[in-house]
Order: C-alpha cells, then sequence, then structure tokens
C-alpha cells in the first residue's frame, strides 16, 4: 500500500489525483499536497522544485537490440515469440493493474477503519464520563433520600410520642374502649383524666386469633411515661373484665409502622443470636446477654445483618 510522503496518509489510486515525483526523491504525493504540482503539470514535488539547479530526471531507458540474433531468427518466428511476451506481458500489466486496484481499495477501507476507530474511542470515553457522573449522582440522590426518609421517620414517631399501646386486651361485642382504658389506669393507679382518647388499631380482628391492639392518646409525654413504668405489672384480661381470661396485657410504646414492622424483623432474624430485643423512645435497641455491656440500635435491616455475621 502506498502513502503520500508528504501527508503519510494511504493513496487511493482509483480515487484520488496524485503523482510521483520525477524530481531526486521520486516519492508518491496526492496533488493537493504539493503546491507547484499545478503548476504547468511538472510532476515534480516541493522539496525537489527548491533543490539548487534543475531537477534531476531518470535517465531515459535503452535497450540494444542485437541485429545479428534479428537477422538470424525468421521473421515469422520472431513475431511469435515478441506476440507471446507481448500477450504475457499484457496478462502480467493486467493482473498488477488489479491487484493495484485492490490494494487502494483495501488501503481506503483501511485508512477508514482508524479514523472510524478513533471516534469511536473519543465517543466512549465520553460516554464513560457521563457513566461515572450519573454513578456519582445517584450515590448522591441515595444519600438525599436515605436522609429524608430518616427525617419523616422522626417526624412521625414525634406524633406519637403521647401514645401507647395496649395489646392483648379482650375485644367485647359493644365495647366502650374508653372505659376499657380508663378502667386499665384504675387498676394501675394512674390517672383516667390524662386520657385524652383510645381506639384499636390493625387490619380487620383476624390477628392471628388474638385481639387488636389498642392505641391511647395521652394528656402529655409524662403521662405516657407514667404508663410504661407500669409495664413491668402483671396485668390480665380477667384482672380488667372479672371473667377466667389469663392471658396477659402488655404496655408498649406506639411505634410506626416501618418501625414496627423493622421490629418484627429483628426478632425474627435475631432469634438465639441476642437474648434482649425492646423499643425505646421509638428506637430498636437489642443487647447481647447479660455479659455484654454495649446496647446496639437496628435503624434499617442492613443493622440486622451485621449481627447476623460470625466474628
Amino acid at each position: 500500500m502506498s502513502t503520500c510522503k508528504k501527508c503519510k496518509q494511504y493513496v487511493a489510486k482509483t480515487k484520488e489525483e496524485f503523482f510521483q515525483c520525477k524530481g531526486h526523491c521520486g516519492g508518491l504525493f496526492h496533488k493537493k499536497c504539493v503546491k507547484n504540482s499545478s503548476a504547468g503539470g511538472s510532476h515534480i514535488c516541493d522539496g525537489c522544485s527548491n533543490r539548487v539547479g534543475s531537477p534531476k530526471l531518470d535517465p531515459p531507458v535503452t535497450t540494444k537490440v542485437d541485429a545479428a540474433h534479428i537477422t538470424a531468427a525468421p521473421t515469422e518466428t520472431l513475431l511469435e515469440q515478441i506476440n507471446s511476451k507481448l500477450s504475457i506481458m499484457y496478462k502480467i500489466e493486467k493482473q498488477l493493474q488489479e491487484m493495484s486496484e485492490a490494494i487502494d481499495f483495501y488501503a481506503q477501507k483501511y485508512q477508514e477503519l482508524i479514523e472510524f476507530k478513533k471516534e469511536t474511542i473519543e465517543r466512549f470515553k465520553k460516554e464513560e464520563n457521563y457513566i461515572k457522573d450519573m454513578q456519582q449522582h445517584n450515590k448522591y440522590l441515595e444519600k438525599c433520600n436515605k436522609s429524608l426518609e430518616e427525617r419523616i421517620q422522626i417526624l412521625e414517631q414525634k406524633e406519637l410520642e403521647k401514645n401507647i399501646e395496649l395489646v392483648g386486651v379482650e375485644k367485647k361485642e359493644g365495647e366502650n374502649i374508653m372505659k376499657v382504658v380508663q378502667k386499665i389506669a384504675e387498676k394501675l393507679n394512674l390517672k383516667e383524666n390524662q386520657i385524652v382518647s383510645a381506639w384499636r388499631v390493625g387490619g380487620g380482628d383476624k390477628n392471628n386469633g388474638r385481639p387488636r391492639p389498642i392505641v391511647a392518646k395521652l394528656s402529655d409525654r409524662g403521662a405516657r411515661d407514667r404508663w410504661l413504668a407500669c409495664r413491668k405489672q402483671r396485668l390480665t384480661n380477667s384482672t380488667i373484665f372479672s371473667n377466667d381470661n389469663q392471658s396477659p396485657i402488655f404496655i408498649n410504646e406506639s411505634v410506626t409502622k416501618e418501625t414496627r414492622q423493622l421490629f418484627w424483623e429483628t426478632k425474627t432474624k435475631l432469634k438465639g443470636f441476642v437474648k434482649y430485643i425492646w423499643i425505646q423512645n421509638g428506637k430498636i435497641l437489642v443487647k447481647k446477654d447479660d455479659t455484654d455491656n454495649k446496647i446496639k440500635q437496628i435503624r434499617d435491616e442492613s443493622d440486622i445483618d451485621l449481627h447476623l455475621k460470625p466474628k
């Protein structure tokens, strides 16, 4: 494959104008690459034309003919030999021309591939930088989203800081929930007038055969803390309703749906790994055993997985 001595690019002989310098260098040039190429059709490159003196042209090729050999051979035999050689030369010339055209074609395609490769590499670098920027932006958005979720969780828990949950209270037909909660307050020696309202929560009465919890809203957070201080006292349905139902009644903090779900997952997954799991001020806390002095908080599922990994 031939290249231009000026621009070093491949010369497509079938599609580009070119010439071979008749000066000292004898190189191949695009006509557009040489300033003096159009001046009278000299076919001499700029370098050779700037040399001192006239350019050195190749001497004419002369062939000596042996007259004695020509006269010695019969004319017809000589003509046949010449025609045979001319025929061979014509075939060779035709094959060389086809090869030259094929080489020029593939040289042009090769040059196009090189340009395409350069463009592809540049485009890939731009796309790679764009992907990296998007990944960094996504990480930033994930952090912002997590921060917003935590703030919403805090605000929702703030709304529940005056509430308590009574779990295990037997459900009666036509019950007055407010009077039931007042009855429990009486048994615990708590002030009934600090109960603002009360209602049952949960999706329907089918709660694995257990009654739905009761949420009681109190007048202030101090009243809630006094209720929670009584959670260790033994309280059963028979105490409240004077019947034979000995199932216990538990006093818990009122927490958000997300906290309650995470608390359930913590108890399920960490059963056998930690001894104590409880909620305090809307936070899920765990303690491995009685010898462990570290109380750790469970904020999400990743904190649960940390306790499952062997140390």
